[in-house]
């Protein structure tokens, strides 16, 4: 037995081929619990979006940043994370 056909047959038993149809409802239920989490959160990043400059401390790939994006390419940001998210969950664009 080769590595090869080894890790075939752990692939094949650990990871069986899962339905379409399940795929599907992961992925309307993680774009739901993705929206619902957004948009009842608006008002809160809005905030954010809106507080002092000085108060910026970025972390992580943001350091890049000097200082904070605008308010309102933020909120552009934010609206359009809450569109692709609801085109993602109602399957647009999967042909």
């Amino acid at each position: 037995m080769t590595w090869q056909n080894l890790l075939e047959r752990i692939d094949r038993r650990a990871l069986p081929p899962s339905p379409a149809a399940r795929i599907g409802v992961l992925r309307v239920l993680n774009g739901a619990y993705t929206a619902y989490y957004l948009s009842r959160r608006v008002r809160m990043f809005r905030r954010v979006h809106r507080t002092d400059p000085a108060l910026f401390a970025p972390v992580g790939p943001v350091r890049a940043l000097r200082r904070p994006l605008p308010p309102v390419v933020a909120d552009t940001l934010l609206y359009a994370a809450l569109v692709a998210d609801v085109a993602v969950t109602l399957g647009s664009g999967t042909g």
